[in-house]
């Protein structure tokens, strides 16, 4: 298994309440970019953008593990940040 030392990953307060499909998840290692993630269900895949944050949008997420994120997720973070 891949380090990815510093990974920094979020979701949105109320992401219990949401569907699978519309989960969304931020992430961020280090200092560097913020990435949101999202599965596109037409596609069957999870995508990610690189998002610019602003403090609306910091104020509502809260922190989450690898562990807590769905495990085709785990599989697309270690293959984004292992490049």
């Amino acid at each position: 298994m891949a380090k990815m030392g510093r990974l920094r990953i979020y979701t949105s307060v109320g992401c219990a309440e949401t569907l699978p499909s519309d989960e969304m998840f931020y992430v961020r290692r280090g200092s560097g970019p913020y990435y949101r993630w999202r599965y596109e269900t037409e596609a069957a895949r999870w995508c990610y953008s690189r998002v610019h944050p602003v403090a609306s949008m910091l104020k509502g997420l809260r922190n989450t593990t690898l562990r807590e994120t769905p495990f085709a997720l785990q599989m697309k973070l270690r293959e984004h940040y292992q490049r």
